[in-house]
Order: structure tokens, then sequence, then C-alpha cells
């Protein structure tokens, strides 16, 4: 599986950086049959489900999903009005999120195929996307300083989380998804308390821009 999915990201590492524009793009040394047809422009973002079976890539003119297996694509789906620029998959694998500079959030059943919800409240392109552990909420942010807060099954925006003087860099939640940890580029960590939906913390210290944040797997570090 290690080496199906290593394949599939040089594959894709080698077509966001060509300039073609009027042919499918094809690596010459891939395994004979490898082609991925990913039309017009780059690749903005890769991510796979969880249980190893699917790969989604971001363009400039949809989603493609593709079959790791088999590498076969499986379908392209479209709706964005502009270049999807992040993907995430749920944990449980079953819904694609995108975001896209048409300032949206798309929700996507994967099984069907199909956008099943249209998120908007954004005031530009949602350029990260992070699914609770439970899969339940859905936390976005784009340059506002902002993160959005979503109820995956109502589709309705839960809260928006203000408070940075900076650009949010990084999201990530605990592993039982009640806190909520950011960093920014005011160089501090924030901790939220996500059924209270207010924040519980200002971590400080950093004397550059917090790029990427995590918990520790039992939560408390």
């Amino acid at each position: 599986m290690f080496l199906i999915v290593s394949m599939f990201l040089s594959m894709f590492l080698y077509v966001s950086s060509t300039t073609a524009e009027n042919e499918p793009y094809t690596q010459w040394d891939l395994p004979d049959g490898a082609k991925a047809r990913l039309g017009k422009g780059r690749i903005n973002d890769i991510t796979c489900s969880s249980d190893g079976t699917l790969l989604a890539v971001a363009s400039q003119i949809g989603i493609w999903i593709y079959d790791i297996q088999t590498s076969e694509e499986l379908v392209l789906l479209t709706g964005h009005t502009g270049a999807v620029d992040r993907i995430a998959f749920s944990p449980d694998g079953r819904t694609l999120a995108s975001g896209g500079q048409d300032n949206t959030v798309r929700l996507w059943d994967v099984e069907t195929q199909t956008e099943i919800g249209t998120l908007d409240g954004h005031t530009g392109g949602p350029n990260s996307l992070f699914f609770s552990p439970d899969g339940r909420t859905l936390a976005s942010r784009d340059d506002d300083n902002t993160l959005r807060l979503w109820d995956v099954e109502t589709q309705r925006q839960i809260h928006t989380l203000q408070g940075y003087t900076g650009t949010v860099e990084s999201v990530s939640f605990s592993p039982d998804g009640r806190t909520l940890a950011s960093g920014g580029q005011d160089n501090t960590v924030r901790l939220w308390d996500v059924s209270k939906r207010t924040e519980i913390g200002k971590l400080e210290g950093h004397t550059e821009y917090v790029s990427s944040v995590s918990f520790s797997p039992d939560g408390k570090t």
C-alpha cells in the first residue's frame, strides 16, 4: 500500500510542476497504463482517505478521485466556480470537504460522488479544512484572521472564532474533539473550547509565527 501511495504522490508531484496545457499529463517512467488526466492548471492539494483506498486531488477545474489500488480515475467532482485550493476527508471517509476560490466550502458524499452541501460565509477562499475526530464538526479558515466551525450534518455555521491579529496558520482538534488549538502569525497558540465556542487559553513565547500545531495522542500535551 505504501508503495502504491508513493507512486501516486510521485506522479502528482511531477504533474504539479508540468506546464503543458492542452494534453493529458503523463509521467514517462510510470508503469504501463498509469496516467493522470488532470485537465488544465496546477494541482493545489492532495489527500488520502483514512483507509488508504482513495486519493483526492484538488485542481483548477475540480476534484479528481482515484482508486489507489487500481490507479483508476473514478470521478471529477465539479461545483466550485473557481479553483479548488483545499480538500479533506472526514475520519470515516464518507464525506469530502473542499474549499475553493469562490469563497465556499462544499461537502461531497464520497460513495454517491455528489455534492451534499455548500457552506457560505467566508470572505476569502478557505485555505485550510479540519474535521473533528468524530467527523461532526468542520473547522475552516481563510485570510481574514478567523476560524469558522460548521455542523457537518446540518451544514450550518456554528460559530466564528476571533481574536487573532494575524493570519491563522494551523489548526488541530484534540483527540476527544473537545478542544481546538490554533497557531498564527501573531506568534501565539490559542486553545478553544469547542462546545462553549470560547477561547480558554493563549500560549505565548514564540518569536516567530506558529506554522503547525498538534496534540499528543492522549490530548494532554
